[in-house]
């Protein structure tokens, strides 16, 4: 089920887009911090975002499938849902629908939203 983990550095870059052009699937977080990234909105916030899902997508030929998890009130047994893959197109705009299915998602429930660092740094745009 699971594929490589490839370390966030130029050669783990490279390695992750290897294995994606080979036709192996990944798993980029989208929710998260990247200052090197583009301004879109998070929650009514700006927040700097990567743009690289839309990006590889689109330069792979590749779906963009956005995916869910939710735990179960047991605690132990997650709930796997895949929504329509996204249209390829502008990549901010592919951004923007993948951040407002996440923003619907933590809307209905938002202790299932697993936030482990500062997404909102900076000032926002100027």
């Amino acid at each position: 089920m699971s594929g490589p983990l490839c370390p966030k550095c130029k050669e783990g870059t490279r390695d992750f887009i290897r294995f994606l052009a080979d036709g192996g699937h990944g798993f980029l977080l989208h929710d998260v911090y990247f200052g090197n990234g583009h301004w879109l909105e998070f929650l009514g916030q700006e927040a700097k975002t990567a743009f690289s899902a839309a990006e590889l997508a689109i330069k792979l030929d590749a779906l963009l499938i956005p995916y869910f998890n939710t735990r179960q009130p047991d605690g132990v047994t997650i709930k796997i849902e895949l929504k329509a893959p996204i249209e390829h197109g502008e990549p901010r705009v592919m951004m923007r629908q993948l951040t407002d299915l996440l923003e619907e998602k933590i809307a209905v429930d938002p202790g299932q939203w697993l936030w482990i660092h500062r997404r909102w740094k900076g000032n926002g745009p100027s």
